[in-house]
């Protein structure tokens, strides 16, 4: 068998097939190769969409490890790949300016070890850190932040606020906002600093009714809700759980 893919068309056996996805494998090019156009064109929907699909559970050592320059590039759930990415985005122009590090007194460099891996280092107001030792918030917000340059179309995110400074969070609430029209965000927490910190129209609460779990939207709009915390001088977060909301 002869297969052969280019940006308009996958070539099998000397036959073009335009529509498919150059991505799939080659067992599935073939396979789609024999259905109808229309039901195509669904499958490459759908695997566009769940190849958008990014999980994040940064574990900062795996998010911080070398990784090696032959590897692909892209972020595992635990944050590894990271370094690569980063990489790739700060030599080839420089790095967005929500990746910049600059104000929190960090910069990055990199270096390629004999063995051909990618490390990053972090200069910490004038000291020279090696990946080990480098801050696992700065190593989160650094994996979020690169995730976010790979443009996915739902990037989730399990207890964000994990080893994360107040700061760090506001930051990173703010680069989201940023990123909302192209990218759907969806964040797990059970910290009151990160509730008070969103819009209550976008939190979605989640509790557990016996073996059930129960899902459900804020039931006041903004602006109610906040003339109600005003006047009862409580937090957003206070008022979800004492069941006020």
């Amino acid at each position: 068998m002869y297969l052969e893919r280019s940006e308009d068309k996958v070539v099998i056996n000397d036959e073009g097939y335009k529509g498919l996805n150059e991505g799939y494998s080659v067992l599935n090019l073939v396979n789609l190769a024999k259905l109808p156009r229309d039901k195509v064109t669904v499958l490459n929907s759908v695997y566009d969409f769940l190849t958008g699909i990014m999980v994040l559970r940064v574990d900062p050592y795996e998010a911080i490890s070398p990784v090696h320059a032959s590897e692909v590039t892209a972020i595992n759930i635990n944050g590894r790949g990271m370094v690569k990415v980063l990489h790739n985005l700060y030599s080839g122009g420089g790095l967005p300016g929500y990746i910049d590090v600059k104000e929190e007194g960090y910069s990055i460099s990199f270096k390629l070890s004999d063995e051909g891996n990618v490390i990053l280092y972090v200069n910490d107001h004038g000291v020279l850190v090696p990946p080990p030792s480098v801050p696992s918030g700065l190593i989160k917000m650094l994996t979020i932040m690169t995730a976010l340059a790979l443009r996915p179309k739902v990037l989730a995110i399990d207890e964000v606020e994990d080893s994360l400074h107040l700061k760090y969070i506001e930051r990173l609430l703010d680069v989201f906002g940023y990123f909302s029209d192209g990218t759907q965000i969806i964040l797990s927490t059970h910290s009151p600093a990160v509730i008070d910190l969103v819009n209550p129209s976008d939190l979605v609460l989640v509790s557990r009714v016996g073996l059930s779990t129960k899902v459900r939207k804020v039931n006041k709009k903004d602006g109610e809700l906040k003339e109600f915390l005003v006047k009862n001088g409580i937090t957003l977060s206070d008022a979800y759980f004492y069941g006020a909301i």
